[in-house]
């Protein structure tokens, strides 16, 4: 059905276009915050996860997103009353980033179960951004 003729039919393309860009971003998150727990929830794990190179590629691989979290929100295209609330984890999921990449520059273990801690209290205002995104 043609809405631009009168027609009555779901929300325009782009609406569409980035709400579903949106619904993936949020999704991609929330699978790299699981993806942290590579590194291990103990100093001794933390260890075994900073000298094992396929631990490590997961890690840089969901931290990368993680850090990235403000650039995807910002170029998804949303309504800015809603990007504001979309961005909402983006801080925390930084951060975490941040401590992932202090704990990989210097081996230290500490700052990778700091990194895996902010990342994973990230992750309940994911499911709110991803509630917020349905809703609207």
């Amino acid at each position: 059905m043609l809405v631009a003729c009168g027609g009555s039919g779901s929300a325009p393309a782009s609406a569409r276009t980035w709400r579903a860009n949106a619904d993936g971003a949020l999704l991609q998150l929330h699978e790299d915050v699981a993806a942290t727990s590579t590194g291990g929830d103990s100093l001794a794990a933390a260890r075994r996860a900073l000298r094992d190179e396929s631990d490590l590629y997961a890690l840089v691989m969901a931290y990368a997103d993680l850090g990235g979290c403000s650039s995807m929100i910002r170029n998804l295209g949303a309504p800015p009353e809603l990007e504001a609330r979309l961005a909402l984890p983006c801080g925390p999921l930084e951060r975490a980033a941040g401590a992932f990449t202090q704990a990989t520059s210097h081996s230290d273990p500490r700052a990778l179960l700091r990194a895996s801690r902010l990342a994973t209290r990230a992750d309940r205002l994911l499911v709110r951004a991803l509630a917020t995104l349905r809703k609207a």
